[in-house]
């Protein structure tokens, strides 16, 4: 018995889609979104950060506030293997959270990734003159007071309620 042409193809091409089927695998990650406020005002173009509380429990997301101040969250990074989709949220776990603003001689200042964040004063280099625009306690996750816990199976909506330093 020998096969046509087309069935060749067609063969070809079933197989084709099971191997690229199999080459996209996501990661299981639980969608996370929440406004940012400031003393009760949305705060735009903010950098939220989310680090496990406990490392290897959970993975270390960000996302960036849109104009509204709603963040997305995404994983930072996918093992190996594995894709991420964009605000895929992360994965279920205790989190403490960042959420930097500043600016540095009137232009924005690019924020550091979940992975590569390292607090200035550890950083040995100089520090440019740096304005926050939210308030500085809010920038390093394990000081800020700023935790919550993404829950499995449900849309994490997560507000974080920031207040300006009044002394």
């Amino acid at each position: 018995m020998s096969l046509s042409k087309s069935q060749i193809l067609f063969s070809a091409f079933i197989l084709l889609a099971i191997v690229m089927t199999g080459c996209s695998k996501y990661m299981d990650t639980e969608y996370v979104e929440g406004l940012v406020t400031l003393d009760g005002e949305p705060v735009a173009e903010a950098h939220v950060v989310f680090r496990p509380v406990t490392e290897g429990e959970g993975d270390s997301a960000s996302g960036y506030t849109d104009e509204n101040g709603v963040y997305r969250l995404s994983i930072a990074k996918a093992p190996e293997g594995m894709t991420i989709k964009q605000d895929s949220g992360t994965t279920p776990g205790e989190y403490m959270i960042s959420v930097t603003k500043q600016r540095t001689a009137g232009e924005p200042v690019e924020a550091p990734s979940a992975e590569d964040y390292v607090p200035p004063e550890s950083s040995g280099e100089d520090v440019p003159d740096i304005r926050f625009l939210v308030p500085e306690k809010y920038k390093n996750p394990r000081s800020s007071g700023l935790t919550a816990t993404v829950t499995a199976g449900e849309e994490n909506n997560i507000p974080l309620e920031l207040t300006s330093d009044k002394t």
